[in-house]
């Protein structure tokens, strides 16, 4: 049965990986908004109570996802903030990764009448923070270093797939990605140049 249709919000926002770090406050800071209604999309619940609708889907399961979509009214916007399993420092995994970005597009592609805007969260390890030093005040035009990186693959997986979709022309111009850090993350202790690339970002790189 689908979820309480009956009021249709403006907005539905999926957060995909809401109980980490970034996925939360995301989740948290769009149900606050007015005309909004939010669900959030893994295969563990909220260890509290949560201000957003739960989707329990197995993200590596491209089924499981599209199970989970299928309960609710189509989504208008998307934000990616699932991980793979990890330890810090070092490389992650890139194709488990990847497969989990796969699997949540095109469980939006099944219904991407209303899909608007697809956001990719991005941490710090874009920059090459995990190998040594890099360069600060970092940007957002700052060559790649060498791979592999799974937020590259990550990335030109969704760019290929907005150049291809069917979605609709703001979706497209929507489609974007943020880099930072999360603020209550153990990482702020051991630096604070996260700071810097937040910045740029967000002034159109100017810092």
């Amino acid at each position: 049965m689908k979820r309480g249709l009956a009021a249709m919000p403006d907005q539905v926002g999926l957060v995909i990986g809401p109980t980490g770090a970034t996925g939360g406050p995301i989740a948290a800071a769009l149900a606050r908004r007015s005309g909004w209604r939010v669900y959030g999309m893994s295969r563990t619940a909220p260890l509290h109570e949560a201000p957003f609708a739960h989707l329990v889907a197995d993200l590596t399961d491209p089924a499981s996802c599209r199970r989970a979509l299928a309960t609710i009214e189509p989504v208008t916007h998307a934000f990616f903030a699932a991980r793979a399993p990890f330890r810090e420092g070092g490389v992650e995994d890139v194709e488990g990764n990847v497969a989990m970005l796969a699997a949540t597009l095109d469980a939006l592609a099944t219904r991407s009448d209303a899909l608007e805007h697809v956001h990719l969260l991005e941490g710090i390890k874009w920059y090459g923070m995990h190998l040594g030093p890099y360069p600060t005040p970092s940007r957002e035009d700052d060559p790649r270093h060498l791979p592999p990186n799974f937020y590259y693959d990550q990335q030109d997986l969704l760019s290929a797939r907005a150049a291809n979709a069917r979605w609709p022309t703001r979706g497209l111009s929507g489609t974007g990605s943020w880099r930072g850090m999360a603020w209550s993350s153990a990482r702020l202790k051991a630096s604070r140049r996260g700071s810097l690339p937040i910045s740029c970002s967000r002034r159109n790189g100017t810092c």
